[in-house]
């Protein structure tokens, strides 16, 4: 899944971009180092990514944005206050400031409630070390006065470094309803230098002599959800949802035991905690933050996304009443619709997200075999579902031959052959996949890059595993958590198949070979760690959890293993590497 946002070529060129390179080259001019204007305009370099511009981009804006500039000459000057920058079609090369077809000067600012002035022409200063800018574009949100279906400015764009790094006051506040501010735009902070610094972030800095170049993301998220299953001899059918009330509804449904979906009206704070001159090292530089304040009641628990997308499965086929049963073939909550995706606003704020199912199991023999489950959770870890602004998240549940759900009542949970993963995958300048195993405890593994794909989950390289059990996410060490490589019997290792293989044990206790299964494995050293560095995410930020990492070879079965010392409560978590 890739997120889309809005690369826009010096306030001019503009491109809704999805893929996995950001790189491009500023354009080199001849124009000398006075009397240069500055333009919002020119083309967009090498960038190898899928664009939308021109009109195309236009139209997602609805042909308008604001911008503000400041420049820094000891202290901060403003150069653009809350300047409109507006789409003319064919009109390129007319005014010094019109390079794509986007113009500024003979505009009135956007400064509504405030003094409102005519623009006029900028030019860039040698003598400022640097240039910052911020944007927004109300998209094609309704436009009022923020109090029903609808949004406003509720402050002007203020890049005061205090404001501008500060989620209680913020560089700016967009207010109004959840919805219609999900069609909003935000754009990451842009800063120009008279000379690139040594670390050079493409998207997110240029040079004088170059055009300034915002990118913009969609102020919404979008999140989709679905389920697969690869139950041996079963086809599942009648998934039924639980609410946080736990009510039951036949519609695909997250939930958080605290109101934390944005679905009513509130405060949009948008701001840039790592943004401007002497921050570029940092791995957020110049990234947009959000942070939503809610009026009263406008939170929910609860987050829906439609009706399952049934399929046909193995001997029932002709009858489309069946999950699918590859992670490539899922059923999605209103699949048909946008691929399953629905639009929300995110809070700022990292949440666990909650599923909780009912199923039937039908045996594939042609016997007719029902089987009822009741109560299957999974739980999506809190530093995995913190959604952000521009994002597109898919969340896969598979149901498989180890379940906490029961069959029956009084039935104890644990029973075979049903679990679940959960699968994160998002994605802004990549892709970040997690798997969540639903026991209790759970085991989270994620590689910075990966989708899943078939049967394989990860390609060779680094692989990390959390552990949630309960409420938190414990220390990992030599004494809870281990690391095995299965030696025999890959194809058919399972969740199921290796707590077996571990109940059965060892031929000769005093190796580290467990084998008196089919499925065989051996223990290997992992290392244990305080968090998943920055060069290992995709966002480039560290997420901070204790971890157990190792370096995975090709065609490869590895087993994780956590055990609580004084409960024995195990979880297991098998991990396929193409």
């Amino acid at each position: 899944m890739k997120k889309s946002y809005l690369i826009i070529g010096a306030f001019a060129a503009m491109a809704l971009a999805s893929c996995t390179s950001d790189e491009y080259q500023g354009l080199e001019t001849d124009l000398q180092k006075t009397g240069e204007a500055i333009g919002f305009g020119g083309g967009t370099g090498a960038i190898t990514r899928t664009l939308h511009e021109g009109s195309e981009a236009a139209a997602l804006l609805d042909n308008a944005f604001y911008v503000e500039g400041v420049k820094n000459t000891g202290a901060l000057k403003t150069v653009f206050d809350n300047y409109s920058i507006e789409y003319r079609a064919n009109t390129a090369g007319t005014t010094l400031t019109n390079t794509a077809d986007w113009e500024y000067v003979g505009k009135t600012q956007h400064k509504p409630g405030a003094d409102q002035y005519k623009q006029t022409i900028k030019y860039w200063d040698y003598s400022a070390t640097s240039y910052n800018f911020a944007a927004y574009s109300y998209g094609k949100a309704t436009r009022g006065d923020g109090t029903g279906n609808n949004v406003k400015t509720l402050s002007d764009i203020d890049l005061t470094e205090t404001n501008w790094q500060n989620d209680t006051t913020g560089a700016y506040t967009l207010t109004g309803n959840a919805t219609e501010l999900a069609k909003c735009y935000i754009s990451d902070m842009f800063t120009s230098y008279p000379e690139l610094p040594t670390t050079f972030k493409a998207g997110y800095m240029g040079t004088y002599k170059d055009d300034v170049k915002m990118r913009f993301r969609s102020l919404g998220s979008k999140v989709r959800v679905g389920l697969y299953e690869t139950v041996p001899g079963y086809s599942v059918k009648n998934v039924q949802f639980y609410t946080q009330a736990d009510g039951k509804i036949s519609t695909v449904n997250l939930y958080n035991t605290s109101a934390v979906f944005a679905t009513g009206n509130g405060n949009m704070k948008v701001y840039f905690p790592a943004g401007g001159e002497g921050n570029e090292a940092n791995t957020d530089y110049n990234k947009a933050h959000v942070k939503f304040t809610p009026d009263a009641s406008a939170m929910s628990t609860d987050v829906t996304f439609g009706s399952l997308k049934y399929k046909a499965a193995e001997s029932h086929e002709g009858d489309s009443t069946w999950l699918g049963r590859t992670s490539n073939d899922a059923s999605y909550g209103n699949e048909d619709t946008d691929f399953g995706y629905k639009v929300v606003l995110p809070t700022g704020e990292a949440n666990k997200l909650m599923l909780k199912v009912d199923y039937t199991l039908v045996s594939t023999d042609g016997s007719g075999e029902e089987i009822n489950v009741t109560g299957a959770t999974a739980t999506v870890p809190e530093e995995y579902a913190k959604w952000e602004p521009g994002y597109a998240y898919t969340y896969l549940f598979k149901i498989s031959d180890k379940t906490n759900g029961t069959t029956g009542t009084g039935s104890p949970e644990g029973l075979y052959p049903i679990t679940f993963d959960a699968v994160v995958v998002e994605t802004e300048d990549g892709v970040q996949e997690t798997i969540t195993t639903v026991s209790e405890p759970s085991i989270t593994t994620y590689q910075a890059g990966q989708v899943v794909t078939g049967n394989n989950e990860y390609v060779a390289g680094s692989i990390y595993a959390t552990v949630v059990e309960g409420t938190t996410t414990p220390t990992l060490d030599g004494n809870n958590c281990l690391l095995y490589v299965v030696t025999e019997g890959a194809a058919s290792a399972t969740e199921a198949s290796v707590a077996h293989a571990f109940e059965q044990g060892k031929s000769d206790s005093t190796t580290d070979i467990y084998d008196k299964t089919d499925v065989k494995m051996q223990q290997v050293t992992p290392l244990y760690v305080n968090g998943i560095p920055a060069g290992n995410s995709v966002d480039g930020n560290a997420i901070t959890v204790p971890a157990m990492t190792w370096t995975a070879a090709a065609n490869n079965t590895y087993v994780v293993r956590y055990y609580n010392g004084t409960s024995k409560a195990e979880a297991y978590k098998v991990v396929k590497v193409k």
